[in-house]
């Protein structure tokens, strides 16, 4: 990951992105990573190449909690870990309609590594609880088929 999540959003590492328990969309802290104004940027690595069109992953909306949908998300795919090329994107209205659970599907690729980057809100909008401080993020399980 490009960047950690808060100390006190951790649950297991960057495992548990991975792990394949799905965290609970009512509380945060288990199975659940957390970011504070920072974005998911993961890599994974498939350990060879293999053929893919979907990711999913699962984010929390929690305003009252300071927690926001991301305002977008981009999948991009690479052989050697260097050049990437980007697959597919979602924005802020496919986000809001996904209920948490964000699907991308995209023409069939075979790669080696899959970088998936979830951008948090940036600042909580005005007229909101915490308006101007950095949003939270909040993603678990990853998948990739």
């Amino acid at each position: 990951m490009l960047y950690e999540p808060n100390e006190a959003y951790q649950a297991n590492g960057t495992a548990t992105l991975v792990d394949g328990v799905y965290g609970n969309k009512q509380y945060f802290k288990k199975n659940w990573l957390g970011f504070n104004g920072k974005d998911l940027v993961a890599t994974i690595d498939m350990a060879e190449p293999v053929s893919f069109s979907n990711v999913e992953l699962n984010v929390v909306d929690q305003n009252a909690s300071w927690i926001y949908y991301p305002q977008a998300v981009k999948v991009y795919v690479s052989q050697d870990n260097q050049n990437f090329t980007l697959v597919q994107e979602v924005g802020k209205e496919v986000i809001a309609k996904s209920k948490g659970t964000i699907k991308l599907s995209f023409e069939k690729q075979h790669a080696k590594f899959v970088k998936v980057e979830v951008q948090h809100l940036n600042k909580i909008p005005a007229g909101s609880g915490g308006a101007g401080s950095p949003a939270w993020l909040f993603v678990d399980e990853l998948s990739v088929y």
